[in-house]
């Protein structure tokens, strides 16, 4: 129980009420915060079952006996994003762009743990390589839809050019809208034969073609005064407003659409959030066997065995946090 759990300082220390001075930071050498929460929960809920004690025992005891197995499978580990929290995100319809490509490169790298273990531990009803097919597809899914995280988005959005032909469709007129107003200023000079003609924006008044007071009667017929300035007339004519409306209606028309399309692929993923899951668990389990065998060897610990019998029989037992508390002193071992 809490008192329980709290008097042996299991989780936190009485005096510090962190993993500091407890039992958890003594064993807690994961890599991920899957594995943190998975070890956490091992250590707060022991196992009773003595065929589950001792699968978790083996596993641990391939990587204590492995050393190159157990360090190449930490370094695989190492970095691996939270895909708990990620799947969890995407089916409550909550993640964000960043956080699919995040979930994207998880599930490539999650593989490659896989890839490391292959065949080398004792596995459970949960375990194998099944799932890297359908997290293939789901990893497949959010390349096909959103820009890699080294793009622009800022500036053109984060869906794929090619995803959906309505987005693309919108941002070729932007472009083409802009590239008409980004030539109008050399094409209207030369219609008006007034050098200084220029055009301009602003969040105000939006796109206009600015002349000087003297010039302003070689303004053509299809020119509309906007604004009187003290030295100059400020002009729109129906073409260019019509051009401004496409320009300023498509960013509108581009973050609606946008958001419809992301939804939609938090839907299709959602279908692939049990195989996300399952990934991430397994990772969890690779994590604190790994973590507790680099504990173990680093620390001198010892497999326990486990006997049918109500019976507790150590031998040169040490106190595992009060241990590394005891910085010159050896800690004297007792039967």
């Amino acid at each position: 129980d809490q008192t329980t759990r709290r008097n042996l300082e299991l989780l936190e220390g009485l005096r510090t009420r962190t993993k500091l001075g407890s039992l958890l930071g003594v064993l807690d050498k994961t890599q991920t915060a899957m594995g943190a929460r998975l070890l956490r929960a091992w250590v707060a809920q022991p196992l009773l079952d003595r065929a589950d004690i001792e699968l978790r025992l083996a596993r641990v005891d391939v990587f204590f006996h492995d050393t190159v197995l157990r360090e190449k499978t930490r370094e695989a580990l190492r970095g691996l994003p939270d895909l708990e929290r990620l799947a969890t995100r995407v089916m409550g319809g909550a993640a964000s762009p960043k956080e699919l490509l995040t979930l994207k490169a998880g599930l490539a790298q999650v593989t490659g743990v896989a890839a490391v273990v292959a065949d080398r531990l004792p596995a459970d009803e949960d375990e194998g390589n099944g799932h890297a097919g359908r997290l293939a597809d789901a990893s497949a899914k959010i390349e096909a839809a959103l820009r890699d995280a080294g793009d622009d988005v800022s500036s053109e959005g984060f869906i794929r050019p090619g995803y959906s032909a309505e987005l693309d469709g919108i941002a070729l007129a932007a472009r083409d809208a802009k590239q008409w107003v980004a030539n109008l200023e050399r094409t209207e000079r030369e219609r008006t034969g007034i050098r200084s003609l220029k055009v301009s924006y602003n969040k105000v008044f939006g796109y206009y073609i600015e002349i000087t007071h003297a010039n302003r009667d070689a303004a053509p017929a299809d020119y509309i005064r906007k604004q009187t300035l003290t030295n100059a007339e400020r002009y729109i004519t129906p073409q260019l407003k019509e051009y401004e409306t496409l320009i300023l209606n498509a960013d509108d028309r581009t973050a609606a659409l946008e958001r419809e399309l992301l939804s939609d692929l938090l839907v299709q993923l959602s279908a692939y959030a049990k195989d996300i899951m399952t990934a991430a668990a397994r990772a969890a389990r690779l994590d604190v066997a790994a973590g507790l065998a680099d504990c173990a060897a680093r620390n001198g610990y010892a497999r326990p065995q486990i006997t049918p019998e109500p019976i507790i029989d150590i031998r040169e037992g040490r106190h595992p946090v009060i241990e590394q508390l005891l910085n010159e002193i050896p800690f004297t071992p007792n039967d």
